[in-house]
């Protein structure tokens, strides 16, 4: 009979060194999701759990904790849930979620709830002061009111829609400050302007 005959590859150094990379390469990434799912929230300051990290630019999440330490508003009057993005002294982009349980529905209108319009510019003058105000030299002080400028609403905002609110600072001088603000819901324009503060 004839014998066995055990058909090898021999292993070369540069096949070690590919097929070590190749592993490498591989745990690194799944590391990398398994690091970016995971590390949704941090401990960062105080205890506050907002913040996340994004592998391609670090994004700051302030829940609503976080956003009572930097703007002086408080229930019912603060109108801002989350920030998703913030750039400290130039713009950001807050959420707020419009339930049926809203103060404001039991008057506007009881057999037709719709968001006060001036109670939607509030919101994002809101979404501006934090902005605003998580500057180290603007910390512990207020964000006013100064002027409304070619305000406009465009769609109705009624109970269960999200409201997308951007803020983004165009001019500032002192304690005067201009910013350009629209509210998206579902990627539709329903309010922009701008909109004028002073800081104390």
């Amino acid at each position: 009979m004839p014998s066995e005959v055990a058909i090898t590859t021999p292993i070369t150094a540069s096949k070690i060194i590919r097929v070590f990379f190749f592993n490498f390469s591989t745990s690194f990434f799944n590391f990398k999701k398994l690091y970016h799912k995971e590390l949704t929230c941090l401990n960062f300051v105080k205890g506050i759990n907002f913040f996340s990290y994004d592998w391609k630019r670090e994004e700051i999440y302030l829940d609503i904790d976080a956003i009572k330490k930097i703007i002086p508003h408080r229930y019912p009057f603060l109108l801002v849930d989350k920030i998703l993005e913030i750039e400290e002294g130039r713009r950001a982009v807050g959420i707020k979620n419009v339930t049926a349980n809203e103060y404001f529905f039991v008057g506007h209108f009881p057999d037709y709830p719709v968001m006060p319009g001036v109670l939607i510019v509030e919101a994002l003058a809101q979404v501006g002061a934090v902005a605003i105000l998580s500057k180290e030299e603007n910390k512990g002080k207020i964000a006013f009111f100064a002027g409304i400028d070619g305000v406009r609403f465009k769609k109705q905002v009624r109970p269960g829609d999200q409201l997308r609110l951007e803020t983004e600072i165009i001019k500032a001088k002192g304690p005067i400050g201009v910013g350009q603000a629209k509210a998206t819901v579902d990627g539709e324009i329903v309010a922009q302007g701008e909109l004028m503060f002073a800081i104390k």
